[in-house]
């Protein structure tokens, strides 16, 4: 497989532990799960999946007929091997993943009460990712897509968008609460050069302050992205573009697990937007797959192909409101 590709998955990997608690464990109030110090806690059963923002967006895109890349930092171990096998598997290029003698990154997610959980992550090779690990001459991609990165990593994500700038690579942006919490000035050599940001009402707020939801999206346009989507959820999602307002709200469904659902949901409407530039079509396409990992535990186990998600779409049909500014 060459570097030509559609877009470039630029993130963490992790390989991830489903652990299954009982629901008496769940305290609906406090919003916390409670475990005795010395106690053995009793689970009903353990799964293993990768996961990861950079590795979960790859395969989503993959899957989604583009052709598609991971740059990130793995360790030299068992969890590695795992990660760079599925990627094989998938079809997602991993020429450019480079490698630290620390631990590949892990999470344990303590699931109770239907679809409640609590990650314990260990970052680890993740936030060794430096500028040093990008190589310039070998990123031939017509997209960039950009997952959390926290630290020097970050740093690395802001020369990375640089070249995209002087080399007329798009990006997708989606940050975490970490860096939603940093402020706009933190964030403003990103954003100024971003396509298509993708966020939550929480990040949001967190970037420009507590505005409503279509003042959010007009703040955060002013701040360099072409398309702004903001999701709630199972709530509303809204996209602007400049000139109008999308909004949707996604199918209930019974949900399993929700891990990974913001992953499959954000490069469901990047590829979208790849394949058709069209909004609408986009939220449709990142809804359903969102829809479809939530029914299943794993982030990567559900995601649709590009013919699944035609189908899926057709039946589930989700109606696009839009309003002009």
């Amino acid at each position: 497989m060459d570097n030509v590709m559609d877009i470039l998955s630029v993130g963490s990997a992790t390989v991830d532990v489903f652990v299954h608690t009982k629901e008496s464990h769940f305290n609906p109030k406090s919003r916390k799960i409670k475990l005795d110090i010395g106690s053995k806690v009793l689970v009903d059963h353990i799964f293993h999946a990768t996961g990861g923002g950079g590795t979960n967006t790859a395969v989503a895109f993959s899957r989604l007929g583009l052709k598609a890349g991971f740059l990130g930092k793995l360790g030299k171990d068992e969890a590695a091997r795992m990660i760079i096998d599925e990627m094989k598997e998938e079809r997602v290029n991993t020429s450019l993943v480079s490698r630290s003698d620390v631990q590949t990154g892990y999470s344990v997610i303590l699931d109770a009460a239907k679809e409640d959980h609590v990650i314990l992550c260990f970052k680890g090779a993740n936030d060794e990712f430096k500028a040093t690990d990008i190589h310039e001459s070998r990123m031939k991609a017509g997209w960039f897509y950009i997952a959390t990165m926290m630290g020097d990593a970050y740093k690395a994500i802001e020369k990375l968008v640089e070249y995209a700038a002087a080399n007329e690579v798009k990006v997708a942006f989606n940050p975490s609460t970490y860096l939603a919490s940093k402020g706009p000035k933190y964030l403003e050599k990103v954003l100024r050069h971003v396509t298509v940001l993708v966020l939550n009402q929480d990040e949001a707020r967190l970037i420009i302050g507590k505005k409503k939801v279509k003042e959010l999206a007009v703040k955060l346009r002013e701040l360099g992205p072409k398309i702004v989507v903001i999701t709630d959820g199972p709530g509303e999602i809204v996209a602007y573009n400049g000139t109008i307002f999308y909004s949707a709200k996604p199918n209930k469904v019974k949900i399993v697990e929700t891990t990974g659902s913001g992953d499959a949901f954000a490069s469901g409407f990047v590829a979208g937007i790849i394949k058709t530039e069209d909004v609408e079509f986009a939220l449709q396409l990142g809804m359903a797959n969102a829809e479809n990992v939530i029914q299943a535990l794993g982030a990567k186990n559900n995601l649709l192909r590009l013919g699944q998600a035609l189908k899926y779409m057709r039946k589930h049909r989700v109606s696009v409101k839009k309003s002009v500014k």
